[in-house]
């Protein structure tokens, strides 16, 4: 029983340690929002986004890097020190190439974050232009359906095979 009370208790300490440590990098500039839900982006257009943020500490904090691991987004952001009180925003743009959903993080260091960053993150699908041509898609389509319902037929030669394969070994 002493055992059990001594890794509840260790769990709750790395808990409690782990909660304070994000506190402190987000302690310094708390922003409004950290993700951004697009919804459907047409293929190939651009779509934008603000996230603000407002200097929670007692000095001026700057905005020192905004990093990004796509080639699809543009950032632009408050580049002077923001005083305390005051508030600064990144703006982001979104290149939509191929369809799908999408989720990009954004990480943002300050001068008081040191290597820790604040995660933002952008989502939404990418939709294809209206008045495109989907016979191709409807191809494949067709394809992959035909594709699932022969290998559905094959289901009973495959439970057989694996019924053998449990019997020899």
């Amino acid at each position: 029983m002493e055992y059990v009370k001594g890794i509840l208790l260790s769990i709750l300490m790395i808990s409690f340690l782990s909660i304070n440590a994000q506190e402190r990098v987000g302690s310094d500039i708390v922003f409004k929002d950290t993700i951004y839900q697009f919804g459907p982006v047409e293929e190939g257009s651009d779509a934008a986004c603000v996230f603000s943020f407002i200097n929670k500490s007692k000095t001026p904090v700057a905005i020192t890097n905004v990093k990004t691991f796509c080639g699809c987004i543009d950032l632009r952001w408050t580049k002077e020190p923001v005083k305390p009180g005051q508030s600064g925003k990144i703006s982001v743009k979104f290149h939509a190439g191929n369809t799908g959903t999408f989720s990009k993080t954004i990480k943002v260091f300050t001068t008081n974050s040191g290597e820790q960053s604040i995660d933002l993150t952008i989502r939404g699908s990418v939709v294809m232009k209206s008045g495109k041509n989907n016979s191709i898609s409807m191809q494949s389509s067709f394809k992959s359906d035909y594709d699932n319902k022969n290998s559905f037929s094959l289901l009973p030669i495959r439970i057989f095979s694996l019924y053998i394969y449990l019997i020899l070994f």
